[in-house]
């Protein structure tokens, strides 16, 4: 099993500044951050990709062959903006 980041930085430390609260709050601190971050990695990993979204978009629209293309076309755009926005908002960095 690959060292987790805390395991590495508790390693580098060594056990006498281990023994200094205020390392040890700061490990801690560091070590749910990273925990809560790996949560919403999980969560968005969750969500339908760009991809997906627009092939279940085009889906819906070839159901709706012969309504009223125009309002769908317009909504489709729209839903196609918002979802690349987002995703561009949420895309590592």
């Amino acid at each position: 099993m690959t060292p987790t980041v805390i395991q590495r930085l508790r390693e580098a430390i060594g056990a006498v500044l281990l023994d200094v609260p205020a390392i040890v709050e700061a490990i801690t601190a560091v070590e749910q951050e990273l925990a809560a971050k790996d949560a919403e990695i999980a969560e968005l990993r969750k969500r339908p990709t760009l991809d997906e979204v627009e092939a279940a978009m085009d889906a819906v629209c070839a159901r709706w062959e012969g309504h009223d293309m125009g309002k769908t076309i317009v909504l489709l755009a729209v839903i196609r903006k918002l979802y690349a926005e987002k995703a561009r908002a949420e895309a590592p960095k």
